[in-house]
This record gives C-alpha cells, sequence and structure tokens, in this order.
C-alpha cells in the first residue's frame, strides 16, 4: 500500500489532466445548455437540499448544482468551465479509488484485473471528458456504494459509511434512490451477523416474494396513480408529464414506441452494449449458460442482483423524454 497510493495518486492527477484536454468540445449533448441557462437564472442555498419535490425538475439534483455554481461564483469562472473541470476532477479520483479499492479486497489475486478492467472500461466513464451534466458526481457515488458493500462483505464495518454516501447521493441526483432496495438486504444481512433470527427475511425464497410484490405494487402504481398506460391528449405537456411509457398510442419520433414494442427492447440492448464493459457482458452471459457453477445465494450476488434489477426495472419502463437512466449514464451498473 505504501506503493501503491503514490502510484495511484501520479496516475489519477495525469489522468484528470488527460480528461480535461480531451473534453468534449460540442454544447449540443444532453440538456447542458437548459442546465447551464438554469444555473444563470437561479441561485441555490442549502436551504434547497432539504426540499423534496420531484415534480420540480430545479429541485431534484440541488446539491449538484449548488456545488457547481458555488465553485463558479467563489472563483469567478465560467460556469460551462467549472462542470468539466469537476468532471475531470471527478475521473481523477475515480482511477484513483477504484483501483486502490478493488487491488486492496480480500481474497485470491485471479479476479482483480478483470473485475479492475471491467470497471475501468464502463461506458458512463465518458462522464469524465468534461461533460456538462448533473450525472458525474453520482456516478461517483454510486461506484463508492458498490464497494463499500463488498467491504461490507469482506466484515469491514461501513454499514454506516454506505448509508451517507446513499443520502448524499439522493441530494446529488435521485437515481440513487434505485439503491434503496439493495441497501435494504444489505442493513438486513448486517444485522443477521449478530442476530441470526433475521437471516430468514434475506432467504432467496423470502427475497424473490419480496420482488414480486414490489412488482404487483409497481402495477398497480402504473395503471391507476401514474395511469401511465396511454396519451390521453398526446400533446407536448402531456408527453413530458409522463413518468412512464405507455402500453398504446405512440410517441412521436425519435422515440416514437411503446413499452412492450421491439423497437423499445432493441433500444435497451443497444445501450446496454454501448455502456457496459465487454467483459462483463461475456461474464453475464457465461453465468446464464453455466447456471449450476454460479453461486446465485451469495450475499455478494444477491445484493447487486437486487440492485441492478431495480435499475433496469426503471430503465425499461420510464419515458426517455424525462430521465438520463433511459440514455448511457447510469446503465453501466
Amino acid at each position: 500500500k505504501a506503493i501503491l497510493l503514490p502510484v495511484l495518486l501520479v496516475a489519477g492527477g495525469l489522468a484528470a489532466l488527460a480528461f480535461f484536454h480531451f473534453r468534449i468540445s460540442t454544447d449540443m449533448y444532453g440538456d447542458s445548455r437548459t442546465l447551464l441557462n438554469l444555473l444563470s437564472h437561479r441561485e441555490f442555498t442549502v436551504a434547497d437540499l432539504f426540499r423534496f419535490d420531484l415534480t420540480n425538475d430545479e429541485l431534484r439534483e440541488p446539491l449538484t448544482r449548488l456545488i457547481h455554481q458555488r465553485i463558479a461564483r467563489v472563483f469567478d469562472l465560467d460556469q460551462k468551465l467549472v462542470f468539466q473541470i469537476v468532471s475531470s476532477a471527478c475521473g481523477g479520483l475515480f482511477v484513483i479509488l477504484f483501483p486502490y479499492a478493488i487491488l486492496s479486497f480480500k481474497g485470491s489475486a485471479p479476479w482483480k484485473p478483470f473485475l479492475l478492467v471491467a470497471g475501468l472500461a464502463c461506458g458512463a466513464n465518458q462522464l469524465f471528458f468534461g461533460h456538462v451534466e448533473d450525472y458525474t458526481l453520482v456516478y461517483l457515488f454510486i461506484v463508492a456504494v458498490l464497494v463499500l458493500a463488498w467491504k461490507l462483505f469482506d466484515g469491514d464495518n461501513s454499514l454506516f459509511l454506505i448509508v451517507v454516501v446513499f443520502l448524499i447521493g439522493t441530494r446529488l441526483h435521485p437515481g440513487m434512490v434505485l439503491f434503496l432496495p439493495a441497501l435494504l438486504y444489505l442493513f438486513l444481512y448486517s444485522k443477521s451477523q449478530k442476530h441470526p433470527h433475521l437471516k430468514k427475511w434475506i432467504q432467496p425464497r423470502n427475497i424473490l416474494v419480496a420482488l414480486g410484490l414490489t412488482l404487483v405494487g409497481g402495477a398497480l402504481a402504473y395503471f391507476f396513480l401514474f395511469k401511465a398506460d396511454r396519451l390521453l391528449v398526446g400533446d407536448q405537456k402531456e408527453r413530458g408529464g409522463k413518468v412512464f411509457l405507455p402500453l398504446v398510442n405512440l410517441f412521436p419520433p425519435p422515440h416514437n414506441y411503446t413499452l412492450l414494442s421491439f423497437n423499445h427492447l432493441s433500444d435497451i440492448v443497444q445501450e446496454l452494449l454501448l455502456t457496459v464493459s465487454p467483459g462483463a457482458v461475456i461474464l453475464l452471459c457465461l453465468g446464464i449458460a453455466f447456471y449450476r457453477n454460479v453461486r446465485w445465494n451469495a450475499p455478494r450476488t444477491i445484493f447487486f442482483g437486487i440492485a441492478a434489477f431495480y435499475f433496469m426495472l426503471f430503465n425499461l419502463t420510464v419515458n426517455p423524454l424525462l430521465t438520463p437512466e433511459r440514455d448511457w449514464d447510469l446503465l453501466s451498473l
């Protein structure tokens, strides 16, 4: 570790400089123009961090916007430049923290290079190349939750830190909330080490029942709470207000598909192939082909399976006009 950490600090610094030097040069992507316009007309405060109104687009990522706005004003920098600097700095931190965590995990070494390369080859790492978006910080926090969870399974007492990272992450971006079911499992797993009677609640059969109940609840909310199964008027206001894709009545191009259409499935598969590390895709295919050889009931597998399930469930159903989860940014999980 005495040698590893200085090497990674140098590597992280060089990576941050490289990310900034080769930063994306076009501003015609995502909602960058909308975001910069918002920050020029509205001042975010600490009080905004305690206002929970997901219907208000301005308050969905209050901490991310507060951080970037404060840096710009304190150092009198252009707001776009601040996003690019923070993006590149996050990339440098990722290059330091992720390899350090992987190489310090307990266990034999042969699988560590694979895990290391898989993380460094995620499509969402493009966020570090100066992207003017709200997703870079929360992506770093998502990685932190996964790393700290692994540490917990290694025997570290990291549950409190995971909760803190999760709570901060929810203020960086609401997509972090999709970790909540996996964190509930993590809490029960951690407590079951001292209270064995809790182990029955985290058996695979009970977990599948719980997942099934959430699917039933989600389906009821889809039809009766969000009324998302069809477009009633079809105007821009309704299309932008629908949280999920409809079952009938197409959106206009380029999202001219419904929830169960082949084009929608094709989009999701292509985005996964674009963003997920090729090695991870191959490993998943091998795991399915040789499923009898995989310990599906291992705590790590269950935790990650729950986390990935809810991210994917949201990715598969959400209205593409509304959130980045339907793009490539957070699909790398």
